[in-house]
């Protein structure tokens, strides 16, 4: 398990430089997020995205308005949205050999 708490794991004059562009999430989301004027992500976002999205258990501690939601969110969104796709591909996929064995073609 990671925790996360104010000043945990923070250098002095460190700044947090990255944006919700660099992350490997998907597309669509980056776009919402932009619509919505999110650049950057805020300090428990930065900190706790990246071990989210490995998979490994996060606990944070922030105040309120920092983003802790977003922080859990924005990765579990984008899992949703990649298994959704992956399973969109894969019925297709299925689709087109079911459809072709029954001698059935679909333009």
């Amino acid at each position: 398990m990671y925790f996360i708490w104010p000043g945990h794991h923070t250098i002095k004059g460190q700044i947090n430089s990255m944006k919700f562009e660099s992350y490997h999430i998907s597309e669509p989301i980056k776009k919402n997020l932009a619509g919505l004027g999110f650049r950057r992500p805020t300090d428990i976002q930065y900190k706790a995205i990246p071990s989210i999205m490995k998979g490994e258990d996060v606990m944070a501690i922030a105040q309120t308005g920092t983003g802790k939601t977003a922080a859990f969110a924005i990765p579990i969104i984008d899992r949703i949205h990649r298994n959704k796709k992956s399973k969109r591909s894969r019925d297709r996929k299925s689709t087109r050999l079911n459809s072709s064995h029954k001698g059935i073609s679909y333009a």
